[in-house]
């Protein structure tokens, strides 16, 4: 019996089928023999799988849009079958294969031309190709079923009978473990393990063989040993960069592996197939059950209340959100279908004895109080939440949660109390700086007057200028603390981002020198300018670059890198993203969350409010500003809303 290539059957099912060529070439790329698909009028290349890419050492790109027959010797296109055509390699020589073409699509508009290395390998099980074919046909309907899993436990009996070997698994990868589990077996024994290593799976990246005496590679080949096998292959399920499984068949008696190994290659292609195909269809089924539950916040009215909207089933799972629920929560439809409620709706006290009263006893909860909602990125919004079950023939098939984010109220108030505060603030500190500054200015008048009395080598000198460098500190504390309660001016005008940085790192290059430190600039093209107060905005980037230079110059220098681009951060927002970078110590860990807080400082000498002042600067002209630091670098990113074409 001879085993035939994988191509013969995928034949069978892309004849006459309505797949579009994307779908073609997916299927191909399954099949180890090479393969090129071409137009069949012109013989022109419009795909080529990755064994035929791997094979040849070409391109995509060198390969798409020549005609076959200067690749493939003249081959003709009218024939079914060709034997020893000269086909062309890259950087090797040329080989001479046997090819098959089967004509595809309405029209047979295109042709598939397979390459086959060799009739002998094909023939070493003594099999007609027609048997084959029915076989594999067979197969795929044993496969074609809805409990997939079961028809697939079943199916590696026939498997097994046919190979023969006496061991047959397929392991499969799991999202949420790094290692692949055994998912069926049809074994005398359970001789391999029920999980292995990912590492396995990167040691097993093609067909692989083993036998005694060989180099034990993995926990198959030593489960195999161990057993006492004479013999393991081998092969990965799935797409080249997309493997997701194994399979595995071994026995304890002599076979040909030549055939052996191209009946397991040949059998791993169905599978791979038949794994890919089950999981699209159980991805349309649940796609077709989530527009169920989907179906009672679709319309007009759903999908455009301010409320927002969660669906939840009698299970308590999430069935579906409207666009309202997705900007309170943070998270996308999509992403919280099935989840459990509590999961998502993580704060409200009473939701989920609510949720219940709604599915065993239609009981509504009009009121559970304004409560914390946690979001997605860790944030809570004070809502209003109120529950009502959905009833059909008496029985509760959904619950609707209504939350009313009633934030927009919390933050009017919490604003009007930190404009009366900064009021006050601001009137107490401009007293305190007037009753402070004249004493302040007498005493650093007075210890001049005495330096300049005393001798050059007066030990009292040193005192002095302790004092007078108090003096400088206090007064530099007491304008850092004037700026941050001063208000930021309201009259912002266009400005031009990049020369403004441009200028600061011009004023900036003599204290560069001084402290061996290298800076590097780069600007995107077609930045926009921004809106907002140029004297700001040079304070901001000032205090950024003043904060990096003093880290880098207490060791040895460093780089300081600026880059200014475009960002589509925020949908339907435009904005310019401004990175201050430089590769000093970092910023400890235990700062970080802290580091925009007033006299939050990493520098000793610092007043610990220049951060402060830099955020409340940069969210006065709506934007954003972040770091990220690690030892041996830190990285400020400030978001500033663009100038739109017709203004701001």
């Amino acid at each position: 019996m001879s085993t035939a290539s994988p191509s013969t059957t995928l034949q069978s099912f892309l004849r006459g089928s309505s797949l579009t060529l994307e779908d073609v070439t997916t299927l191909l790329n399954l099949m180890q023999d090479a393969a090129v698909v071409c137009t069949t009028k012109q013989g022109q290349i419009v795909a080529a799988n990755q064994a035929f890419l791997k094979w040849t050492a070409f391109s995509e790109l060198e390969v798409i849009g020549k005609l076959v027959s200067d690749l493939a010797g003249g081959l003709d296109l009218n024939t079914a079958e060709a034997e020893e055509i000269e086909v062309r390699r890259a950087r090797r020589a040329a080989a001479i294969m046997n090819a098959r073409l089967f004509p595809l699509g309405r029209g047979r508009m295109w042709t598939v031309v397979v390459f086959e290395e060799s009739k002998a390998r094909q023939n070493a099980l003594n099999w007609d190709p027609r048997e084959i074919y029915t076989w594999a046909l067979s197969l795929l309907r044993q496969l074609d079923c809805e409990n997939f899993s079961h028809c697939l436990e079943q199916a590696l009996g026939n498997i097994q009978s046919v190979l023969p070997a006496s061991h047959v698994c397929i392991y499969e990868a799991n999202s949420q473990f790094p290692r692949l589990i055994k998912t069926h077996s049809c074994e005398a024994s359970e001789v391999f393990p029920a999980e292995i290593s990912t590492a396995d799976l990167l040691r097993l990246t093609g067909l692989s063989v083993w036998r005694p005496g060989k180099r034990v590679s993995g926990e198959i080949h030593r489960a195999a040993r161990i057993a006492g096998l004479d013999y393991v292959v081998t092969m990965p399920l799935g797409l080249e960069g997309g493997i997701f499984g194994l399979f595995v068949a071994a026995g304890m008696e002599e076979t040909q592996m030549d055939a052996l190994q191209a009946m397991v290659e040949f059998i791993a292609g169905l599978l791979s197939l038949s794994l890919q195909l089950n999981t699209l269809l159980a991805n349309l089924r649940s796609e077709q059950e989530r527009s169920l539950g989907q179906n009672l916040i679709r319309g007009a009215v759903f999908d455009n209340i301010q409320e927002g909207v969660v669906v939840i089933s009698p299970d308590l799972t999430i069935q579906g959100i409207n666009p309202s629920a997705e900007m309170m929560l943070g998270y996308a439809d999509w992403e919280v279908w099935q989840q459990p409620v509590e999961n998502i709706l993580i704060g409200p006290e009473g939701l989920i004895r609510a949720l219940q009263d709604a599915v065993e006893r239609g009981v509504p909860t009009l009121n559970l109080g304004v409560v914390s909602v946690h979001r997605r990125d860790g944030l809570t919004i004070p809502a209003h939440i109120q529950t009502f079950p959905v009833q059909r023939d008496e029985d509760v098939t959904a619950v609707l949660v209504v939350m009313t984010d009633v934030s927009e109220h919390e933050e009017t108030r919490i604003r009007t109390q930190q404009l009366e505060h900064r009021a006050m603030l601001g009137d107490i500190t401009a007293i305190f700086a007037h009753e402070v500054r004249n004493p302040l200015n007498n005493i650093s008048m007075g210890t001049q007057v005495l330096a300049a009395r005393l001798a050059s080598d007066d030990p009292n000198q040193d005192v002095i200028q302790r004092i007078q460098g108090d003096c400088g500190r206090l007064e530099h504390l007491m304008e850092s603390v004037l700026s941050s309660t001063r208000s930021i001016e309201s009259s912002f005008k266009r400005v031009d981002v990049q020369a403004l940085l441009q200028r600061i790192l011009d004023r900036w290059q003599p204290r560069f020198s001084r402290v061996n430190v290298r800076s590097f600039f780069q600007a995107a093209q077609d930045v926009p300018d921004v809106f907002g107060d140029s004297r700001s905005l040079e304070q901001v980037f000032t205090n950024l670059i003043s904060n990096a230079v003093e880290v880098m110059g207490r060791g040895n220098g460093g780089t300081l890198a600026i880059h200014v681009q475009p960002s589509d951060a925020i949908p339907n927002r435009k904005q310019v993203e401004i990175t201050v970078s430089d590769n000093g110590p970092g910023i400890p860990e235990d700062l970080q969350g802290r580091l925009f807080e007033p006299f939050v400082s990493h520098n000793p000498r610092g007043t610990g409010l220049g951060l402060a002042i830099t955020k409340r600067i940069v969210t006065a002209h709506r934007g954003s500003i972040q770091v990220n630091s690690f030892p041996g670098g830190t990285v400020f990113t400030v978001l500033l809303p663009a100038m739109e074409e017709d203004g701001e």
